[in-house]
């Protein structure tokens, strides 16, 4: 991997980290994402699934980890 390519990955990484959190009701796409009030970890499959309220703690607010 050039370091040009690494560098790009790295700082995409990192704005993804800063941006707002995504909130109940939205398509956010495929991955992992952790509930900012408990930490609970849920998994969207499919680029079509919608996010859910957190399933421990009822809240709306998710940060997309992978």
């Amino acid at each position: 991997m050039h370091i040009h390519t690494a560098w790009l990955q790295f700082m995409s990484t990192i704005i993804q980290s800063l941006s707002m959190p995504y909130t109940c009701g939205q398509k956010p796409g495929k991955g992992t994402y952790r509930c900012t009030k408990d930490y609970e970890i849920i998994h969207l499959d499919q680029d079509s699934d919608v996010l859910p309220p957190c399933p421990k703690c009822n809240a709306c607010s998710w940060d997309k980890i992978t």
